[in-house]
């Protein structure tokens, strides 16, 4: 008998056995035409199982349409269960991988089993991606799974903090450099090597962070140490056109990048205060000066910044202060360390490690 979404009666000819036949095919064929909803909604987002009542006696079968309450968000491919059946595939309209955050807690989707896969209805073009990675030490960058060409990367990149100058009444350490990338997920390996700068110990330029070859984020300068007459000069901030101009050991300021501070000058005078650090923007600021030791001299004050570290302070009787930066890490105040990401460290005390950001929004 063909299905033709009428109830048979014994006006036409079917009677006994024929009849409830006839009856029990039409019901299976509403069946699998109509939308069952999904219940004891559980397992992980992407990783998700659910029941049915009645049970599918003949299990999964093409055609037949199910509602997904989602209970979780998904982070990437995922599966579904349904009673006693092996977990099969979700994929959008054109059978991909659907991507990470497609699914958000607490909303319905139309599922349709086509035979391998349950598609999810409206789903194509829809890859959502919403991946957030950071990275305090060197690694590696992997591009999420069903990250589509058409999704925004954007990378955002510390250079490392500098130490201050090795010796007593040295200059501050310039703060790193801050820089920001926005790229197309599809002009991106599948993977991309990130390094990220260490601590820098006192007497040591912070180094530069990148996230492959399409950023480099340049660290600050080292400061100078005291010589018998002048205290020792402040780095300066790092940046693209100087990579953290180092203080001079004879009190000499430090040279900086675009938008960099320029370290303080070491005081020679007796009784005279290092210079202060100068502000950066993007680039570190600027580490403070140090004072000569003779008479009673202070430091000076490391420079501040909106997005790179900021400049540590610099030595004498009344210690400098490290910079504050709105974005990036501060500066050390004399003999304290810098703080992460790219804070310059206080005279005689080392710089912050740098730090690499990647958000993938698609």
């Amino acid at each position: 008998m063909t299905i033709d979404r009428l109830i048979p009666t014994s006006g036409i000819g079917v009677t006994g056995t024929a009849f409830a036949e006839a009856i029990q095919e039409e019901l299976t064929g509403l069946w699998g035409n109509s939308v069952i909803p999904l219940a004891d909604i559980a397992g992980t987002g992407d990783a998700i199982t659910a029941t049915v009542a009645p049970v599918l006696p003949d299990g999964l079968q093409t055609g037949m349409n199910f509602w997904l309450e989602a209970a979780a968000d998904n982070t990437g491919p995922a599966t579904i269960a349904i009673g006693d059946e092996d977990p099969v595939d979700l994929v959008d309209d054109d059978g991909s991988a659907i991507g990470a955050a497609l699914l958000k807690t607490g909303r319905r989707y139309l599922l349709a089993f086509d035979g391998t896969a349950m598609r999810v209805y409206g789903t194509s073009g829809q890859k959502r991606i919403a991946d957030y990675q950071v990275f305090t030490a060197s690694g590696t960058w992997n591009k999420p799974a069903g990250t589509p060409d058409g999704a925004i990367v954007i990378v955002e990149g510390w250079g490392g903090g500098a130490g201050g100058g090795a010796t007593t009444n040295a200059g501050g350490g310039a703060g790193g450099e801050y820089k920001r990338l926005v790229l197309r997920a599809g002009d991106l390996s599948a993977s991309e090597v990130v390094t990220v700068a260490g601590a820098a110990a006192a007497g040591v330029a912070g180094g530069n962070s990148s996230f492959g070859a399409w950023l480099t984020a340049y660290g600050g300068g080292k400061g100078g140490d005291r010589s018998s007459s002048i205290g020792g000069g402040g780095g300066g901030g790092g940046g693209p056109f100087v990579t953290g101009g180092n203080g001079s050991s004879n009190g000499t300021a430090g040279t900086a990048g675009l938008l960099a501070g320029i370290g303080g000058a070491g005081s020679g005078i007796a009784g005279g205060a290092g210079g202060d650090g100068s502000d950066g923007y993007f680039g570190g600021g600027g580490g403070g000066g140090g004072w000569r030791a003779s008479g009673n001299g202070n430091g000076g004050a490391g420079g501040r910044s909106v997005y790179g570290g900021a400049g540590g302070g610099g030595g004498g009787t009344g210690g400098g202060s490290g910079g504050l930066s709105l974005f990036g890490g501060n500066g050390g105040n004399v003999g304290a360390n810098g703080s992460p990401p790219g804070g310059g460290g206080g005279g005689n005390a080392s710089g912050a490690r740098g730090e690499v950001r990647v958000r993938t929004v698609g």
